[in-house]
């Protein structure tokens, strides 16, 4: 099973979702979340179907992220550093789309989102590329995992 979906939405660092303490998202962050959660709950029928269909026994998911942002280039036509790192813009976004804590009925805090641990993602593929605005496409789909032997990993895949 795949779902698929565009997010409106301009990813947001990891590194700049707290204040100094670690502890308390920053007032941003908390718009952010706020936004991406708005967007996310056009496509909760879907993910429902995607949780219904889900076995933990034997499923895992693979997640593929493309980024899309007009920052991509610098005059030089170098890759620019506004591009965003993408290890740093994955984990807020995999967290909405995913942890429980953002599972209900109650928005804009609470959405149909995964209501899954994150563990579950056995494949994570993302690239960011240049348009002409900020969007995240959303690509899940359930593989077959068969837990009882160990797995083969390719040197060179």
């Amino acid at each position: 099973m795949e779902v698929s979906f565009s997010l409106k939405i301009r990813p947001f660092s990891i590194n700049s979702m707290y204040y100094a303490s670690k502890k308390v998202l920053t007032r941003d962050a908390r718009d952010w979340q706020l936004s991406v959660l708005s967007h996310i709950k056009q496509f909760g029928p879907d993910l429902k179907k995607f949780y219904d269909e889900f076995d933990e026994k034997k499923h895992g998911i693979e997640l593929f992220l493309t980024f899309h942002t007009p920052n991509f280039y610098t005059e030089k036509g170098t890759i620019s550093a506004h591009s965003m790192d993408l290890s740093n813009v994955e984990k807020p976004l995999i967290d909405l789309l995913f942890l429980p804590r953002f599972h209900g009925n109650s928005p804009p805090h609470r959405v149909q989102n995964l209501n899954l641990d994150d563990r579950y993602i056995v494949c994570l593929t993302s690239k960011k590329c240049y348009d002409t605005d900020f969007s995240v496409d959303v690509l899940l789909r359930l593989v077959e995992q068969d837990y009882s032997k160990p797995a083969v990993v390719l040197a060179n895949p």
